[in-house]
């Protein structure tokens, strides 16, 4: 079962057959005051659904529901709404608002646990839960939170800005690329610098992907290329050059998955690619 929404008069959740698309149930939240939508995927943790929404009036919240469709909990936030996608660990789910601050709510009871708010960052990616607490971004700053109070632990400063491109974590180390074409390589206990690249093909606005089994990350911009990196040492293996096949940019992340890379773009085509003979190349049209 997969989960996907629409904007109706009130903000609606469906689940659907992975193999058919068919409509195994929706939920409508018909009790908003004005009409609006979810935002961001739903994220899918065991029996539970979690969900942000927002309404035309300026408002907003998170839904719990189980597998079946039943609201759990609802927690409102009268005059803010969601503006990031939401995150979760054991206790708690995680989301920005568009008042400057980060939420975490208990996931249990949908309960406010607490709020951070000292940075004054638009929280646009999807916070990252990691061991050592809870990462978010904005601008030109990685903070991380400590995932029990909310209490900052440290920022670390980059070149250009995070944007909407969340970090990505593995053992210890925090991968992230900014606007002004730089990637980085973090570690996660401190925020020290541990590599920088210079990567020198246009804004990076999509969230790196990292293959495990080869140790090499992913990541689109918006010059129709595709940057293949060294996690370990930050150097550049490859850039796939799409030129003209590609009239749009990449700000979402590629998938990697069974040696293939998977990729859309803003020119509306979906690409595949071998991740074996990603080397420097121009990719024929779609």
């Amino acid at each position: 079962v997969t989960t996907a929404i629409t904007t109706r008069p009130s903000p609606t959740l469906y689940a659907l057959k992975t193999g058919s698309g068919k409509i195994i149930w929706e939920n409508t939240r018909k009790d908003q005051p004005a009409i609006g939508g979810i935002e961001g995927p739903p994220v899918v943790e065991g029996d539970a659904i979690y969900v942000g929404y927002l309404t035309y009036n300026g408002s907003g919240g998170v839904c719990r529901y189980d597998l079946s469709g039943t609201l759990i909990w609802h927690q409102s936030f009268p005059g803010i709404t969601p503006l990031s996608p939401l995150s979760v660990d054991e206790e708690r789910v995680y989301v920005g608002l568009n008042d400057k601050r980060l939420y975490a709510l208990d996931k249990k009871t949908g309960e406010l646990a607490w709020s951070q708010g000292e940075f004054g960052v638009f929280v646009k990616a999807a916070p990252v839960v990691i061991p050592e607490g809870v990462v978010i971004g904005e601008k030109s700053r990685l903070i991380l939170l400590d995932a029990q109070s909310g209490a900052g632990k440290w920022e670390f400063k980059v070149k250009g800005e995070v944007g909407a491109a969340s970090p990505v974590y593995d053992q210890g180390r925090l991968y992230v690329v900014t606007t002004e074409s730089q990637a980085y390589a973090v570690n996660a206990s401190d925020g020290q610098e541990i590599w920088q690249t210079g990567v020198g093909a246009g804004r990076l606005e999509s969230s790196p992907v990292l293959d495990k089994k080869t140790g090499l990350l992913y990541f689109g911009s918006n010059k129709n290329r595709l940057i293949v990196m060294e996690s370990g040492t930050g150097k550049k293996v490859s850039e796939v050059d799409f030129g003209e096949a590609a009239s749009g940019n990449w700000k979402n992340s590629p998938v990697v998955l069974n040696g293939w890379i998977y990729i859309g773009s803003s020119d509306k085509s979906f690409y595949a690619l071998s991740a074996s003979k990603s080397s420097s190349q121009n990719v024929p049209s779609p």
